[in-house]
């Protein structure tokens, strides 16, 4: 009989569609710099390394980066859940897992107190024992924030890294837990399968599977 596994996601493109805002929150900062936007699709492929990488991977610009990134969290702060939501079953896979005693926690590369807001404003942070932000210790694909957090939480040995992105299927390697790639995420299906991770979801109900 498997042991219970601790439960670590991975947060946008993993456990919620933030797609839009962060793309409207990203065109809005560089028009304010008089950068020209740039469409949807091409910044959802910098998302997953902080708010200082995406500004600078989207608009290359150096010597403004302070001042962009204070703009741009001044707009997001504001517009954080317009159109953001969680993806299709999340609450209720997340119910099923906090029902087998299962605990969970979320490690992501956005900055902590943005994590925080989101998930309580979507009513999903009850269900994480820790919230763990890029802001703390080194960003994804570096392990130390998904040691930490399982060392926070407490673990029996198992710990399931669950992720859309490179960073979260490198990190977990690193780190030496299970890893399980989410195909529903920002990135393709096939660059996820090609990181050959533990598993792959093809819907978040798939989890089950793993436990």
């Amino acid at each position: 009989m498997k042991k219970k596994p601790l439960i670590l996601f991975d947060l946008d493109g993993t456990l919620i569609d933030s797609r839009k805002d962060l793309a409207i929150a990203v065109n809005k900062t560089m028009e304010q710099f008089g950068i020209e936007s740039l469409p949807d699709k091409l910044i959802l492929k910098y998302i997953g390394n902080g708010i200082r990488q995406l500004l600078y991977d989207c608009a290359g610009d150096k010597n403004h980066l302070k001042e962009m990134v204070d703009y741009f969290m001044s707009f997001y702060t504001e517009h954080l859940t317009d159109n953001t939501k969680a993806y299709p079953n999340i609450e209720t896979i997340l119910e099923l897992i906090r029902s087998k005693d299962i605990k969970m926690g979320v490690v992501t590369n956005k900055m902590t107190e943005l994590s925080k807001t989101i998930l309580h404003k979507l009513r999903l942070d009850s269900y994480f024992d820790v919230i763990t932000g890029g802001d703390i210790y080194r960003k994804k694909p570096h392990p130390e924030s998904l040691l930490k957090t399982a060392d926070q939480i407490g673990s029996n040995g198992r710990v399931i890294m669950v992720g859309d992105s490179e960073n979260d299927i490198i990190a977990g390697k690193l780190a030496e837990f299970e890893t399980a790639g989410a195909l529903w995420g920002l990135r393709p299906p096939e660059l996820v399968k090609q990181l050959r991770p533990d598993f792959t979801l093809a819907d978040s109900m798939e989890i089950l599977k793993i436990l």
